[in-house]
């Protein structure tokens, strides 16, 4: 018993059945895949949100720390920016903090949480750091996350201590650094 492997002419086809065949195809596929897509978007690693939009996290003040026995306080009026995006593996933490306080034990590191949970995957270091440390005037200054962080430390180029301040620090910082 032979096969015919012949194909038809052009003329022979029903295209009307054979294009409805593959519309509903590609309806079925859509369809089923529909669950996937957020607002429109292809789905990226699991996630809930839209890859590369911008999260506004709620406020917490204990994103906000002070090193050692320095304390740092960020009132929720404070917070001018505290956001973040993230593309695959890329974060980018943008932040604007105004009129914060600074108290305790002075020290030379305050430290703003990574939103959303996420920890770093390598040791980063930028200079865009932004800072007026109690009114003084602003000033550049380094940011650093290191491996397995969870906290974005904000320095003085001197490494000098922070000032004691009531409500008249002010600190603006962007950073992009791969996460785990």
């Amino acid at each position: 018993m032979g096969f015919d492997l012949s194909l038809p002419s052009m003329a022979q086809v029903d295209w009307a059945t054979a294009l409805g065949s593959v519309r509903e195809n590609i309806r079925a596929i859509v369809q089923a895949d529909a669950g996937l897509f957020t607002n429109g978007l292809p789905p990226e690693r699991s996630r809930t949100f839209k890859p590369g939009e911008w999260t506004t996290p709620a406020y917490s003040g204990a994103n906000f720390i002070g090193g050692g026995s320095m304390t740092w306080t960020v009132d929720s009026g404070d917070v001018v920016t505290y956001q973040y995006t993230l593309i695959g593996k890329l974060i980018t933490v943008v932040f604007r903090l105004l009129n914060t306080t600074v108290g305790g034990t002075l020290a030379n590191t305050l430290s703003v949480r990574v939103p959303g949970g996420f920890t770093a995957a390598k040791t980063t270091v930028s200079p865009t750091l932004l800072y007026n440390d109690n009114g003084a005037g602003a000033v550049v200054g380094t940011l650093l996350i290191t491996a397995t962080n969870n906290a974005i430390g904000l320095n003085k180029l001197t490494l000098a201590n922070w000032s004691a301040s009531t409500n008249n620090t002010e600190v603006n910082g962007v950073i992009t650094f791969e996460v785990q």
